[in-house]
């Protein structure tokens, strides 16, 4: 799926770009579904430059959190008795180009919003 029909399906569902100059001038891009949450927020969401998406304002709360997929790794340390220890964690992973940055919020939209937006039209 190429940018133009991203942004196309994004419009689609209601959604309007709300990225500031300053934004834009960063290689970020916010958009904005029309639904609101029981505090009257939208939930909008972030495309970076750096590879992260990110819902800004959720359907159940106002904190921003990273929706790229997760992979497991370990992290691993020697404390000051020589005794290794290691930990299983959750690592993002970064999506590299911006056309399947947008394809990936494109599919996040409609698995988590799909059935609003349907009630919503």
């Amino acid at each position: 799926m190429t940018i133009v029909e991203s942004k196309e399906l994004l419009i689609h569902f209601g959604c309007t770009e709300v990225t500031s100059d300053i934004q834009k001038k960063n290689g970020t891009e916010i958009w904005e579904l029309p639904l609101k949450n029981k505090w009257g927020y939208k939930p909008k969401f972030g495309i970076y430059k750096s590879g992260y998406v990110r819902v800004l304002i959720s359907h159940q709360n106002v904190n921003a959190y990273q929706i790229n997929p997760c992979i497991k790794s370990f992290f691993g340390w020697i404390d000051k008795y020589l005794k290794v220890h290691r930990r299983e964690c959750k690592q993002r992973v970064l999506i590299d180009y911006r056309h399947l940055r947008y394809e990936y919020l494109v599919t996040y939209i409609l698995k988590n919003y799909g059935k609003y937006l349907q009630r919503q039209n």
